[in-house]
């Protein structure tokens, strides 16, 4: 007959990733808001449009993950409206730099010709050279 002592006890349910845990994620969140917000102050131009709508994407899944256990909603927005949002909205609202001219281009001509690349005879300045190599 065995006694309560030897008797093995059930077995403690531990989180498989504790840094998954929604107290952690809350505390991150808040960490996250506390820099946009502060990046938001300090920052200029478009740097300041980018800490704003952070600071609304982390405002907004800290709040989710405060009211409600939505892990996944919390991320799903966090990243829209933090990342999403204002690359769409810069990518409209300012022009290009210089060196993404040429990018912007060299994509261009890739979906259109077939090649990232302007024939020699078109290559007239430094602005006009994809300075990628080809493969």
């Amino acid at each position: 007959m065995r006694t309560p002592a030897s008797v093995p006890s059930a077995p403690v349910h531990q989180p498989v990733r504790p840094w998954l845990d929604r107290r952690w994620l809350i505390g991150t969140y808040g960490v996250f808001l506390a820099y946009a917000v502060l990046s938001a102050i300090f920052a200029g131009d478009r740097d300041k449009v980018w800490a704003i709508w952070a600071a609304c994407g982390y405002a907004a899944a800290l709040l989710l993950l405060w009211r409600s256990r939505a892990r996944t909603a919390a991320v799903l927005v966090a990243v829209a409206v933090a990342v999403l949002a204002p690359l769409l909205l810069l990518s409209v609202a300012y022009p290009l730099e210089t060196g993404m001219v040429v990018i912007d281009r060299s994509a261009t001509l890739l979906i259109h010709h077939g090649s990232p690349y302007l024939p020699s005879a078109q290559v007239t300045s430094w602005f006009s050279y994809n300075p990628t190599c080809p493969s």
